[in-house]
């Protein structure tokens, strides 16, 4: 029904003719004058832009009827439907009738299996549930697991490097000694969990969260923690070297003994901090902007040779830290 209505509409805007309804709803056609009074000339604006609509429209259903039997080829027929839709406006620039155009373009389009057999799809990233599931020492190496749960799992000494683990969820877990490395966990939550002895080396924790969970000797060094919250865990002996701090949150948490010395920190957030918290926490060296430390205590930590933004100094001064050896920018 549809292609015949398009036909039909194509066939009236080709002839020149306008349709009106009687009133006992029969449909009537009556040929359009040119301001001479002759038939119409097929340079119309208006013949040409109702056309090629048409056809347009006419093209974009074909394509979505070719493509209907296959699965995972969004990218391609985009591709593709932007590619033909080009060729069939060029067409009619030359000169071609819409009927014409449309005919060339659609014979151009060729064997669609082998179209796609050229392209390299992705894998799409799978949504796995895994929870309470019993995972120690499991091979999970460049997987997709696009918010995967793992809550309430035990999976200590898992690997899970170069793995797709957006938004995922570790709530309750046994997360022991495993292995994150250049994984990415955008927005991945582990709250009450064991993580102590982990390494998320070079991977990317951008909104993460580390809730009431333990970070024990966990290996930060280059990872990507811009706009994360790690908020009452325990951090002892866990090391940041080389990671990006941009916003991160570390409020209510114990960064005791771990060195920011050297890095650039912006935006980041220590505030409700105990001295036992920030003790021997060295920001030796380190560039301070926008840094938080409200309601902590930093008599312990270190600030030698560290600059610092007047809003870090400001918010410094109230948390009895030695301030001494500061620049202050």
């Amino acid at each position: 029904m549809e292609t015949s209505l398009l036909t039909g509409a194509t066939k009236a805007a080709e002839v020149g003719e306008n349709t009106t309804e009687s009133p006992n709803g029969a449909k009537k056609r009556t040929p359009v004058t040119s301001k001479t009074g002759n038939t119409p000339k097929r340079s119309s604006t208006n013949y040409f832009k109702q056309g090629t609509y048409i056809m347009e429209q006419k093209l974009i259903h074909h394509i979505d009827a070719v493509f209907a039997p296959y699965d995972n080829v969004a990218q391609v027929k985009e591709e593709l439907t932007q590619h033909l839709l080009e060729k069939y406006r060029e067409l009619t620039t030359e000169g071609k009738t819409a009927e014409d155009a449309y005919q060339t373009t659609v014979d151009s389009i060729g064997d669609i299996a082998e179209l796609i057999e050229s392209k390299p799809q992705a894998t799409p990233a799978r949504t796995v549930n895994l929870s309470a599931t019993e995972l120690a020492n499991t091979d999970l190496t460049n997987t997709n697991i696009h918010e995967g749960k793992f809550n309430a799992s035990s999976m200590g000494n898992s690997k899970f490097s170069g793995a797709n683990l957006i938004n995922a969820t570790f709530k309750a877990s046994d997360v022991r000694n495993n292995d994150f490395k250049n994984a990415d966990l955008t927005g991945a939550t582990f709250s009450g969990s064991d993580v102590h002895g982990s390494t998320f080396q070079d991977t990317n924790l951008t909104n993460a969260t580390f809730k009431a969970s333990d970070l024990d000797g966990t290996n930060f060094n280059g990872a990507n923690l811009t706009n994360a919250k790690i908020n009452k865990s325990n951090l002892a002996n866990a090391t940041f070297v080389d990671a990006t701090l941009t916003n991160t949150d570390f409020s209510h948490s114990s960064v005791s003994g771990i060195s920011f010395e050297g890095q650039t920190l912006v935006g980041t957030i220590f505030d409700n901090i105990g001295s036992r918290g920030l003790k021997e926490t060295s920001f030796k060296n380190a560039t301070l902007r926008e840094v938080s430390f409200h309601h902590s205590d930093a008599k312990k930590a270190i600030f030698d040779g560290a600059t610092v933004d007047k809003l870090t100094y400001a918010s410094l001064k109230g948390t009895r830290a030695d301030l001494s050896n500061v620049t202050v920018i």
